[in-house]
């Protein structure tokens, strides 16, 4: 099961304070934000999406598009990853987390079992208490790390404490043992931004969290690893960080979107909004000028009151 499936699968509380699987149009949004990733780097993407509210709208396709990088990305990774530490010499300082805790390690090789499956060693006590050495699943090889430090083993160690982290790597797997990549930039409203991500409560099994736990953007407080960056539609910061666009209402579109037009897009636009019909006008002149080819929705019927305009640009 991948990150996408995952977050597909997660339960919500909405207004009765009841726990409740997602409602069709939060997975339509989560599905949306995969459609953006979609085509890099041979083509971008140009979405543009009109809603009845924005509500929680930014994080839901946010998560999306993060989540259909990771299920597309973190094979190969994975791959390299395994692969660095196969290389490193015995002996090497690594890095160990399990159940909350980073520990010190010395890496003892690898080895091959019966069932063919590979098995990854580090070293967690000094020889003189007897070396313990904890075998650990390929599968788990994000739990190892290379490190810059040498350092040596302590007779027994606790480890250090580090935050729980348990709903990000339930719902977005070893991405979140990855480590900080941009995968997504999001233009709008600090506060407004903030708020959705922090007030929708989520479930995935018993693990409990919020969007900003998956998403993740660097600006906003959770600590590392970090998938998104947050800035405004008016930034004049030389910075720009990589990955999809997603602008969060109208005026951050149309303030922003010279910036940022080497990229794939997606641009929230709620009715209420008085600036809308200027976005459509904006996003409707950029598709004549581009002589684009218009994408046809696959998924489930639009909801009603969901306008979709989806097109992609050769690059």
């Amino acid at each position: 099961m991948g990150a996408m499936e995952r977050l597909l699968g997660l339960d919500v509380v909405l207004r009765d304070e009841h726990w409740s699987t997602l409602p069709s149009w939060f997975r339509f949004l989560v599905l949306l934000g995969g459609r953006l990733a979609e085509g890099a780097p041979t083509s971008r993407n140009r979405i543009a999406v009109v809603l009845p509210t924005a509500d929680f709208a930014v994080g839901l396709l946010a998560g999306g598009l993060i989540a259909e990088t990771a299920d597309s990305s973190t094979g190969a990774e994975h791959g390299d990853h395994v692969r660095k530490l196969r290389a490193a010499l015995i002996g090497s300082p690594v890095n160990y987390r399990r159940d909350g805790r980073l520990l010190k390690g010395l890496w003892q090789g690898s080895r091959l079992v019966a069932d063919g499956s590979l098995l990854l060693g580090v070293q967690l006590e000094a020889d003189g208490s007897g070396g313990l050495t904890r075998w650990i699943r390929e599968g788990d090889a994000r739990k190892l790390e290379l490190s810059q430090v040498a350092h040596d083993l302590p007779m027994t160690q606790a480890g250090q404490r580090v935050k729980d982290e348990r709903f990000s790597e339930s719902v977005m797997g070893s991405l979140m043992l990855a480590g900080s990549g941009e995968h997504c930039v999001v233009i709008g409203r600090r506060e407004t931004v903030r708020q959705h991500l922090r007030t929708l409560s989520l479930r995935h099994r018993r693990e409990r969290g919020t969007l900003n736990d998956l998403v993740r953007i660097r600006d906003f407080g959770p600590p590392a690893p970090h998938f998104a960056h947050w800035q405004s539609a008016r930034s004049t910061r030389k910075e720009r960080p990589a990955g999809a666009v997603v602008f969060a209402d109208a005026l951050s579109f149309l303030w922003g979107r010279a910036r940022w037009m080497d990229r794939s897009w997606l641009v929230v636009l709620d009715r209420r909004d008085t600036s809308i019909q200027d976005a459509v006008n904006a996003v409707e002149q950029l598709f004549v000028e581009s002589k684009s080819e218009v994408v046809e929705w696959s998924g489930d019927a639009l909801l009603p009151g969901v306008e979709l305009f989806f097109f992609t640009e050769a690059v």
